[in-house]
């Protein structure tokens, strides 16, 4: 006699057979769409996890096939193509689970950058009288090489010339142009943001040191 309805489900979902991403390069923000094929319909993602964070969004696509999203949120870890790890187990109705399936095929190379530049250390001009014409060179020293200035400005302007000195040191340069506006020693203003090869931008620079008294 059974006081309620018994089912018996003795058999856990077959192994999984592949999680695959489309690859390219992540940065900070990406979302990362992996196509994960198991062996049923009806499942969950009871334990899945891609470079150590856990899988979102997983839901049923068609079939047997599932999908499930990894967001690179600041901190992660960075991973060269075919090192980003992952582990997908799924969980039938009954409580049932599979082997963990371990192995990430990668339509592309991977490659995910998950730390903007640090702050940038220093902003400097040597200083003096300047008037139309005059070009000024702002050093800026950076936590890394291989940046780029996305958003760099003096005085209103956008710089020029942006290059790596040595090490992680940087130069640009403003040139004055007639219309820009006046400045006393101290006032002139200048934002700096670096980003990495991936976009990953730091935040922006907006202290100016005067080696010399700048006008």
């Amino acid at each position: 006699v059974e006081t309620n309805a018994q089912t018996i489900d003795a058999n856990s979902p077959a192994a999984t057979t592949s999680a695959t991403i489309p690859g390219g390069t992540a940065k900070v923000g990406t979302v990362i769409t992996v196509t994960i094929v198991a062996g049923e319909a009806g499942l969950s993602c009871s334990s899945c996890t891609m470079n150590g964070v856990a899988l979102a969004a997983f839901a049923l696509s068609s079939g047997t096939t599932y999908t499930a999203t990894y967001t690179v949120v600041e901190g992660n870890t960075d991973r060269a193509a075919g090192g980003t790890t992952v582990s997908v187990t799924l969980t039938d109705a009954a409580g049932n689970s599979n082997s963990a399936h371990t192995t990430l095929v990668e339509s592309a190379a991977q490659t995910i950058d998950a730390n903007s530049p640090a702050a940038t250390t220093s902003a400097t001009i040597p200083g003096g009288t300047a008037k139309v014409g005059t070009v000024i060179t702002v050093t800026i020293v950076a936590g890394e090489a291989g940046l780029s200035c996305s958003s760099c400005t003096m005085n209103g302007v956008a710089l020029a010339a942006f290059a790596l000195s040595s090490g992680t040191t940087y130069t640009a340069t403003y040139t004055v142009v007639e219309g820009n506006t006046d400045r006393a020693a101290g006032a002139t203003p200048v934002s700096v943001t670096l980003t990495d090869a991936a976009g990953n931008s730091n935040a922006a620079r907006t202290i100016l040191v005067e080696t010399n008294a700048q006008t």
